[in-house]
């Protein structure tokens, strides 16, 4: 992820990380980013943003980037690349942070575009 878009997606999901309560982060000073894994149909990947602020606190954000599907012509691909649509429905429910609530260990969405 280009450090530009990294930096705008870190300012997009701040005020839900503060509302969460995951962080104590006022202002954003620096962001950082890197990559740590691809998506199964090889077009996207997964980066970590490290975001530091004002006062030294740091919260990380794990974020899965697709592609879009009108660039795949392989039709089993095309069967992985929609599985990933159906994982933006589920983060789009409140049903992850009721799972965390539970006190099951599970990514809790903050942004899903």
């Amino acid at each position: 992820m280009d450090p530009k878009a990294a930096a705008q997606l870190a300012q997009r999901c701040l005020p839900v990380l503060q509302a969460k309560g995951l962080t104590d982060i006022k202002a954003i000073t620096e962001v950082q980013s890197k990559t740590i894994a691809g998506v199964w149909t090889g077009n996207g990947g997964i980066v970590e943003i490290t975001v530091q602020g004002d006062g030294g606190a740091k919260a990380s954000i794990i974020a899965k980037s697709i592609g879009s599907y009108k660039s795949i012509r392989d039709q089993r691909k095309l069967q992985d690349h929609w599985s990933y649509y159906n994982e933006v429905r589920f983060y789009e429910t409140d049903l992850p942070d009721r799972m965390c609530a539970a006190g099951a260990p599970c990514p809790r969405p903050l942004l899903v575009e």
